[in-house]
């Protein structure tokens, strides 16, 4: 799946009124290859790790800022004083930009999810400077409308008012789950990303309490 679809839908989805979001959300869900599931759905809801990993970003406007002034011509201070919001900023500073992927392939959703979850991963020296050139070449690659959702995703809120409630009836559209069910299962395993996956395989009777996983 490529990330634009996934731009695409965001964007659609947060001008939708609310009762028809967990339709979209599940149009794009329906009939995905198992190992795409779990990263589509965290990347639908902005959160790329579940409530209970001890991990952050680490990354802020002014580290978004840093890695858009590096592949832009605009000024990004000036964006972020005339839209404010970041996402806006990434999708403008985009729009004119200084320096170009070699490559013209188009970015992968997978690809997008793993680089931001590794960006989460640096630590100690130097990982300013790593975090940063990831984020570069993400923004390299992507098209105003992706690197609205990158740096929307990146400070970890979407804006498409995709919250817990609207994925699990998302997930329950598309695996014809019952609701009490999914809900059960969700009590136990509070994380969209892996229960959409559970749903999938018609596994949610098995799920149990598990260690280090709260409630």
């Amino acid at each position: 799946m490529l990330y634009h679809q996934i731009a695409s839908a965001l964007e659609e989805i947060s001008s939708a009124p609310r009762g028809q979001k967990a339709a979209f959300c599940s149009g794009l869900i329906a009939g995905l290859e198992p190992s795409l599931i779990c990263p589509v759905v965290r990347l639908l809801s902005g959160q790329l790790w579940p409530p209970w990993e001890a991990r952050e970003m680490g990354v802020g406007p002014e580290g978004l800022s840093d890695a858009l002034e590096e592949i832009s011509e605009d000024d990004i201070s000036r964006l972020r004083v005339r839209l404010g919001e970041m996402g806006l900023v990434a999708e403008a500073a985009l729009a004119e930009k200084s320096q170009y992927s070699l490559t013209i392939e188009p970015l992968q959703a997978l690809f997008v999810y793993e680089q931001l979850r590794r960006i989460s991963q640096f630590r100690g020296k130097d990982s300013e400077q790593r975090k940063n050139a990831l984020l570069r070449g993400l923004f390299q690659e992507a098209s105003p409308l992706e690197g609205k959702y990158i740096a929307r995703t990146v400070l970890g809120n979407n804006l498409a008012g995709i919250g817990q409630k609207t994925m699990l009836a998302a997930i329950a559209l598309t695996y014809h789950c019952e609701q009490d069910q999914l809900n059960r299962a969700y009590s136990l395993l509070p994380d969209p990303g892996k229960i959409a996956v559970v749903a999938a395989c018609g596994q949610l009777e098995d799920v149990r309490i598990q260690p280090g996983i709260p409630l």
